[in-house]
């Protein structure tokens, strides 16, 4: 269970009844006088019998005779059957049956302890989504120095291993992906010991950095895991940790820059049918247009929030110009950062008080878009080739072929070439040979049955070995182009699981 709705009741006081032996006229006096809209209505005993309302007296008084005075009949006349629901029930339920009912009558042994409207339900997701969006905006903030600090590949990888060890699997790896990272990880990427220089200037004293970044922490698992409300003071400290982090030095690349002066008239759209095109629809679109045509990205590019305005053809939500998690580079959860990411170009800088976006020609996030999309025309061609939902921004993606040790994926090499291979790491090298030749010796019928001839790279210089299938094809390839490896991938990659996967599983390696 969720979130009981006697949580919701916690911070109210009694409920306001009326008694089945008060009239119309009382029922509407209390509710002028408290602002409610709706009454439980209760016997001498105060276990409930009805509900009346304001629109059952206005739906009552309608229908009756103007000789009867509706307002000094008893309130029965206008109840209305209450739909009820337990102190124990979740709030998803009482929003299923908010859908159909203004008010519910919460009850504990036949008597009304609350009553629960749309309205109320409401405000309590929007006081967690506004928690939410606050936490958001401050981990938006951390990345933003994080990725600054660490603008190249290699400057990553070292800070990551800094705060996270190597990777026992790959040591060639951090043991955490940038990605990958949580609240707390952003945070103690920042102030392990080795990567502190970098951000010292920006957050210290590095005490009070980390005793706000707990309190965030603290607050951001309590409306993740629907704990308990935010109180007004946590909320205050979410606020005030944000505006702490606005406040800190704003963090400086060396960069070409092109300060974009005016907007060039828009070009009308063309659909291509390839699946990039595709993927960006709705009211981003333009700017995904638009920033494919910006040079070959040696520059950065920015421009004003009305110069993006101008290029949607409409203005800005509002939240994009008071939200820095606005303008956060989500590959999976926001429209807008999916047309400058699908485009090729991700948020390098923002100034909500300027209201300056900078965008920085990447790559990378690329990757994602490409193994997502493969990913997705895969499990709709053969479902059940694998039951991985998430890719990642690297330049290979791999899932699962059915035992330890033993992956199938694809990947961008860096001389032109994409592959879609058998990989073969059980951390044991000798495991991993005998692997290999043992399915190595079986190379002609394996070929045979596959219609293909396989790679087979024993990587002897190192601990591990693959069986490939190759083509020429970069991640800056046209769209068009990119659109015919996804095809080709998952050609590849069903021919691959069924030659091997059945071989895998009954490979003799003990």
């Amino acid at each position: 269970m969720l979130y009981p709705v006697e949580r919701l009741l916690s911070s109210r006081g009694q409920v306001i009844c009326v008694t089945h032996q008060e009239t119309v006229r009382d029922a509407l006096t209390t509710m002028v006088a408290n602002d409610f809209s709706q009454l439980p209505v209760v016997d001498s005993s105060g276990r409930l019998t009805g509900l009346i309302s304001e629109q059952s007296i206005t739906r009552t008084y309608y229908h009756i005779s103007e000789q009867v005075s509706l307002f000094d009949l008893p309130v029965g006349h206008c109840q209305n059957k209450p739909v009820t629901l337990s102190l124990e029930a979740d709030i998803f339920e009482a929003l299923d049956r908010l859908q159909s009912v203004n008010a519910l009558v919460i009850v504990s042994d036949k008597k009304p302890v609350g009553i629960l409207t749309y309205y109320d339900a409401t405000h309590f997701f929007r006081e967690l989504t506004e928690g939410l969006i606050l936490v958001e905006d401050i981990e938006t903030t951390l990345r933003q120095y994080i990725e600054t600090a660490c603008d190249t590949e290699p400057k990553m990888r070292t800070a990551l291993v800094m705060a996270f060890g190597i990777d026992k699997r790959d040591t060639s790896s951090p043991a955490k992906q940038y990605e990958e990272m949580s609240f707390f990880d952003h945070v103690l990427f920042i102030t392990t010991e080795k990567n502190w220089p970098k951000f010292e200037t920006y957050f210290e004293p590095k005490k009070l950095f980390q005793s706000l970044m707990e309190q965030v922490r603290v607050i951001r698992n309590q409306l993740m895991h629907f704990r308990d409300e935010v109180s007004s003071v946590q909320f205050d400290a979410l606020q005030r940790s944000r505006e702490w982090l606005v406040s800190r030095p704003k963090p400086q690349s060396p960069k070409n820059l092109t300060v974009v002066e005016s907007i060039a008239p828009q070009k009308e759209i063309v659909e291509t049918g390839n699946s990039e095109s595709q993927a960006v629809s709705g009211k981003y679109r333009p700017l995904y247009a638009w920033l494919r045509e910006q040079g070959d990205g040696s520059r950065d590019v920015q421009v004003t929030f009305e110069q993006v305005e101008e290029i949607l053809g409409e203005t800005l939500p509002p939240t994009a110009r008071t939200h820095q998690s606005w303008w956060a580079n989500d590959s999976v959860g926001h429209r807008q950062s999916q047309a400058w990411l699908r485009a090729g170009w991700r948020v390098s800088e923002y100034d909500l008080t300027a209201e300056t976006v900078t965008f920085q020609r990447t790559n990378t996030v690329l990757y994602q878009f490409f193994f997502s999309d493969a990913l997705e025309l895969l499990k709709a061609r053969r479902p059940g080739t694998t039951q991985a939902t998430k890719t990642w921004v690297k330049s290979s993606w791999y899932f699962a072929a059915g035992r330890a040790g033993f992956v199938f994926g694809w990947a961008f090499d860096s001389k032109g070439k994409f592959r879609t291979d058998l990989y073969i790491d059980t951390n044991d090298v000798q495991k991993n040979s005998l692997a290999f030749d043992w399915l190595h010796s079986q190379k002609e019928e394996i070929e045979r049955q596959a219609g293909i001839t396989f790679l087979w790279d024993r990587l002897d210089e190192h601990r591990a070995s693959r069986i490939l299938v190759e083509r020429d094809g970069t991640i800056t390839d046209p769209p068009e182009k990119l659109n015919d490896i996804k095809e080709w991938a998952v050609k590849t990659m069903i021919i691959l699981v069924d030659t091997f996967r059945p071989l895998i599983q009954k490979m003799p390696l003990e």
